[in-house]
């Protein structure tokens, strides 16, 4: 998983500071566009006018930052040690609700994390081992109704998802991040309308069916 953090942000304005003295944080977030913060590192503030040191920048310990067009507004804190993310990682919103929490250890992703949407609802709760995807894995949409399930073993696990009426949408299962085995697909009245096998990641054989449940035949 691709991860651009905090630590890349602050080397990324390092590198811009002296071209440039209005330059102000750029905070990379997802797929998100650029977004102007403050930043605050050991009851230090930096702003606009950037001016520090290389070194100054890699400081362990807690990481606060706001944002800039209101700097009583925290967005992120983090924890560094070692010049690795540690420990619980929390973002919000502008109108102060959280928008997720991840838990980290030695830079690798470890425990419970939450995710929520701006109006408060949950949108996914996930567990990590030492960087690796286990148990199960929940999405709800805005609402709060049930989207998406993945359950992760050592070496794979099972895909579920629902339609926006809460019936099942489709079921199968992965091994090692590909497709494998038997998937299922259903319509938004339960129905089965399609099957497929897959042999990690390779399409075997596709089945489709009719409304009555019998099996489409080639004309």
């Amino acid at each position: 998983m691709i991860r651009l953090t905090l630590l890349i942000m602050v080397l990324f304005c390092y590198a811009c500071s002296n071209s440039k003295k209005d330059k102000v944080f750029a905070i990379i977030e997802g797929n998100t566009q650029y977004m102007d913060a403050m930043l605050v590192v050991d009851n230090t503030t930096f702003k606009e006018k950037i001016k520090y040191t290389l070194a100054d920048s890699l400081a362990d310990g807690q990481w606060n930052v706001y944002f800039k067009d209101d700097s009583t507004k925290q967005w992120i804190e983090a924890y560094y040690k070692n010049l690795t993310q540690n420990g619980r990682w929390v973002y919000w919103y502008k109108n102060g609700n959280i928008n997720k929490i991840e838990t980290w250890e030695n830079g690798l992703e470890t425990g419970k994390w939450e995710k929520w949407y701006n109006n408060g609802n949950k949108s996914e709760v996930s567990y990590w081992e030492k960087g690796e995807m286990i148990g199960l894995w929940i999405n709800w949409d805005i609402n709060g109704l049930r989207m998406k399930e993945r359950k992760f073993n050592k070496n794979g696990g099972k895909w579920t998802e629902w339609h926006t009426n809460n019936v099942k949408k489709l079921e199968g299962y992965f091994i090692d991040g590909f497709r494998h085995g038997q998937w299922k697909y259903f319509n938004k009245r339960g129905n089965l309308y399609k099957e497929e096998i897959w042999d990690k990641g390779t399409l075997i054989e596709t089945k489709e069916y009719n409304e009555d449940g019998t099996l489409k035949t080639s004309e």
